[in-house]
C-alpha cells in the first residue's frame, strides 16, 4: 500500500492511499541458451541460437548476444530463436575452432541477467589423408589377404571418427580407395 501527501500553496493538505498493490521486480531473468539444438559440430560460419528465458514478474522484454562476453550487440525484442554468424562482430572470429555464444536477458523493469553461454565446435576443414597403404600381395582369384594401413592422417578441429576402404582388383591392377570421415561428418577419400 503506498500513501502520498499533496499541500497546496495554502498549506492545507491532502493524504491519498492507493487502493491496489505495487510490485517491485528487483529479479533478473532466468535463462537458457543452446546452439543449434546442443549441437558439437557445426561446418559453417551460420547457426541458430535456440533461446529460453522467463522472469517472474515483469516479463522477459530484450536480448543481447557476444562471443566474447564484452563486446555486445545491440539490445534487440525477446524471440525463441535467432539466426547468429561467427564473422568478425560482437567479439567473434571466422576461425574453425570452438566457437562461444553469450546472450543477457532484460526484463521490462530493466533487471539485466548475469551472461550464459553454450559452445559448439566450427569445422570446415575435411580430414587430410596424409599416407596410407595396402598390402598388394594377394590372391586374386580368392580375394584374400588384403590390408591397409592409415597412417598420419588427420583433422585439425574434430579428429578422425571412421576410415573405410574397398578395392578393385583384377590381373594386372589393383586400385584401393579410403575414406574418411570426422565428427563433423566431413569426408575425404584417397585413392592408391
Amino acid at each position: 500500500t503506498c500513501t502520498v501527501t499533496i499541500k497546496d500553496k495554502a498549506w492545507l493538505t491532502r493524504t491519498c492511499t492507493s487502493a491496489s498493490a505495487t510490485k517491485l521486480d528487483k529479479t533478473a531473468p532466468t535463462w537458457s541458451i543452446k546452439i543449434n539444438n546442443d549441437a558439437a559440430y557445426v561446418t559453417g560460419a551460420s547457426v541458430t541460437l535456440n533461446l529460453s528465458a522467463s522472469d517472474n514478474l515483469c516479463g522477459v522484454s530484450k536480448m543481447r548476444f557476444s562471443c566474447n562476453n564484452s563486446t555486445w550487440s545491440s539490445w534487440e525484442n525477446y524471440a525463441t530463436s535467432k539466426s547468429w554468424t561467427f564473422g568478425t562482430s560482437y567479439g567473434c572470429n571466422a576461425n574453425d575452432g570452438t566457437k562461444r555464444v553469450y546472450v543477457q536477458y532484460q526484463d521490462a523493469a530493466w533487471n539485466t541477467s548475469t551472461s550464459y553461454y553454450d559452445d559448439i565446435v566450427k569445422d570446415t576443414v575435411a580430414p587430410v589423408c596424409w599416407s596410407w597403404s595396402y598390402n598388394p600381395a594377394i590372391d586374386v582369384c580368392t580375394n584374400s589377404n588384403i590390408t591397409a594401413t592409415l597412417a598420419n592422417s588427420t583433422d585439425a578441429t574434430s579428429w578422425i571418427q571412421t576410415a573405410w576402404w574397398s578395392c578393385t582388383i583384377s590381373a594386372y591392377n589393383t586400385t584401393c580407395t579410403v575414406t574418411i570421415k570426422d565428427k563433423a561428418w566431413l569426408t575425404r577419400t584417397c585413392t592408391s
